[in-house]
C-alpha cells in the first residue's frame, strides 16, 4: 500500500509536495556548487566581491554563507536575479550559465505541473460540465422543447459536486 493511500491524502497533495521537495534540493545543490566556486579562485571570486555587501562573508558563520548561497541560487533559478550577488571568474560564469538553462527548465516544469495540477482539482466537476455542454449543443440542434431543456439542464445542475442546489441532508 502506497503512503498517500494509508494516510488518505489526495494525490494532487502528494505530487504538490513532491515537486515543492525536488526544487528545495536543486536549490540546496545548486548553492553548494555555488559556493564551492569560490575554491577555484580565492583572490578573486563572488563571495570576495559580495564583501561589500554582506561584510566579509568568507568570515561569516557557514549558515550565513549557506544563506546567501541559496538567496542566488533561488533568485536565479526563479529567474529574478537581482544582481547584488554576480560571478566574476570564468568558473562562475560557466556555472552560473548552466544554472539559468537548468533553472528555466525547472520553472517550465514546475509550471507545467502546477496548471496540470489546477487542471486535475475537479476533474468530476468538469466532466460533467462538458457533458452538459454536449447535451445542451444536442438537445438545440434537435430542437427539443424549452421546458425539456430546462429540466435536463436542472438535472445536470443537481449532479455537480458542490452544487448550491444539492440537499445534502
Amino acid at each position: 500500500m502506497r503512503l498517500e493511500e494509508a494516510l488518505r491524502i489526495n494525490p494532487g497533495v502528494v505530487r504538490l509536495i513532491r515537486l515543492l521537495m525536488a526544487v528545495l534540493l536543486l536549490a540546496h545543490i545548486s548553492a553548494c556548487l555555488w559556493f564551492f566556486t569560490t575554491t577555484f579562485d580565492r583572490d578573486t571570486n563572488w563571495a570576495f566581491e559580495t564583501n561589500k555587501a554582506h561584510g566579509q562573508l568568507l568570515m561569516q558563520p557557514t549558515s550565513y554563507q549557506y544563506l546567501v548561497s541559496v538567496y542566488f541560487a533561488i533568485t536565479t533559478m526563479t529567474t529574478v536575479g537581482y544582481g547584488d550577488i554576480t560571478p566574476v571568474t570564468e568558473v562562475e560564469y560557466l556555472f552560473c550559465i548552466f544554472q539559468m538553462l537548468v533553472g528555466a527548465s525547472l520553472f517550465a516544469y514546475v509550471v507545467g505541473n502546477m496548471a496540470s495540477l489546477l487542471g486535475n482539482i475537479d476533474s468530476a466537476s468538469t466532466q460533467l460540465k462538458e457533458k452538459l455542454e454536449s447535451v445542451t449543443e444536442f438537445m438545440r440542434k434537435h430542437r427539443l422543447p424549452l421546458e425539456l431543456r430546462n429540466r435536463v439542464k436542472q438535472y445536470y445542475h443537481f449532479s455537480l459536486p458542490g452544487s448550491p442546489d444539492r440537499d445534502v441532508s
